[in-house]
């Protein structure tokens, strides 16, 4: 809960023509402004306006009120709307007011504007008078207080009734009546973002790399040598050829000799044995 203090100054009209040169306005930079030529009015039975008076838009801030930090209503200020009989080619349309909240013990005020719109109905009883219409357009965040290192958006709820207590966004002012409504709103806490966490600077790191590295060779048994050939004997020699056949013996008469067989062929002389048995190659041997 908090205590605060609220006020409001008019700071700009807007008549129906679109323009701010309003008919006869006054007040600006004040809590009040008047517009339009006063008139007593066609109505024949009725004096609307007897001390001829402008219509009018009054705020009346709060010298001290309780405002709620949980998001509770509470009330910014009373608003008036006098309407009177009033004549003009220019009258009000829109207009704006300015407000500020000073929480107590708190030296930064709350500042913001609120829009206002206006429908001045005809004075005429011919045409069926209705009341003039005053409505709060925008229902919605307007500014931001800060209280106690918090931050809180304002947020319009629109008009109190304080005869029917009735929460509305417009009312009406019959013609020739003053009609009162409490403008209330509500503070909504602003979420504080995380604070940003600074990622910490690289340091300058040595980077070591693994490089595989080979055992030394595996240690083998040295190849062992291999034997000289196999001491194979001596070649031997078949024995020489058959000594000469014997002398020939004494044939009968040539018309019954005959030559004697040729000599016995033998094979070669000397056996031709296998060459040495090869060695095997070294063992193979491999790195990692």
């Amino acid at each position: 809960m908090a205590t605060a203090t609220t006020s409001g100054t008019w700071i700009g009209a807007i008549g129906v023509k679109g323009t701010p040169d309003v008919t006869d306005l006054t007040g600006l930079n004040t809590n009040q402004i008047s517009w339009g030529k006063p008139s007593k009015g066609n109505n024949p039975t009725k004096d609307f306006n007897p001390d001829l008076k402008q219509s009018s838009y009054v705020f009346e801030g709060s010298k001290s009120t309780n405002i709620p930090l949980d998001g509770t209503d509470f009330e910014l200020g009373t608003f008036h709307h006098l309407n009177y009989t009033i004549t003009g080619d220019n009258n009000l349309a829109k207009a704006t007011l300015h407000v500020e909240v000073t929480i107590a013990k708190n030296p930064i005020k709350g500042q913001f504007n609120l829009q206002f719109e206006h429908d001045e109905t005809p004075n005429d009883p011919d045409t069926n008078i209705g009341p003039d219409l005053v409505a709060i357009p925008k229902i919605d965040v307007v500014g931001t207080l800060k209280i106690d290192d918090k931050e809180y958006k304002v947020v319009i709820q629109g008009f109190l009734n304080t005869a029917t207590k009735a929460r509305q966004t417009k009312f009406t002012t019959k013609e020739g009546e003053d009609n009162e409504a409490i403008i209330i709103a509500k503070l909504v806490e602003v979420p504080v973002p995380p604070p940003k966490t600074k990622k910490p600077k690289p340091e300058n790191k040595v980077c070591y790399y693994l490089v595989p590295v080979c055992p030394p060779a595996y240690p083998y048994p040295p190849v062992q040598p291999y034997p000289p050939a196999y001491p194979y004997p001596p070649t031997p020699c078949y024995p020489p050829a058959y000594s000469p056949y014997p002398p020939a013996q004494q044939y009968p008469p040539p018309h019954y000799c005959s030559c004697p067989p040729p000599a016995k062929q033998y094979p070669p002389s000397c056996y031709s044995y296998p060459p040495a048995y090869p060695c095997p190659p070294a063992y193979p041997r491999s790195c990692c």
